[in-house]
């Protein structure tokens, strides 16, 4: 969920960067980003799961029984997954929230 900064939210964190400025040596930087981390740990667990699943599913019905072929089944997965946006913003929707929001 993206939230906007409103004026009042701009004034109260200047006003809490002044102070806690003048309470040390420090310069303070704030930075806004979308994320911290574009979490491909997650996504990559993700696609080789499913990769996997893939191959043993192609395996099974006897479609493909060579191992490289499988291999790279399991290959594709994860970088589809990885390099298509809308795939790994769809796989991000099912990582749990503890991973994604530490506390």
């Amino acid at each position: 969920m993206v939230k906007a900064f409103s004026s009042d939210d701009r004034a109260a964190l200047e006003q809490a960067l002044i102070q806690a400025e003048r309470q040390t040596s420090a310069e303070i930087a704030v930075v806004v980003a979308k994320a911290s981390d574009d979490y491909r740990a997650i996504v990559m667990s993700y696609g080789l799961a499913l990769g996997s699943f893939f191959a043993l599913l192609l395996w099974h019905c006897q479609g493909v029984t060579e191992f490289p072929a499988l291999l790279s089944v399991q290959l594709v997965v994860p970088a589809l997954l990885s390099f298509v946006p809308p795939l790994r913003h769809f796989c991000l929707r099912f990582a749990p929230a503890r991973l994604l929001r530490p506390a």
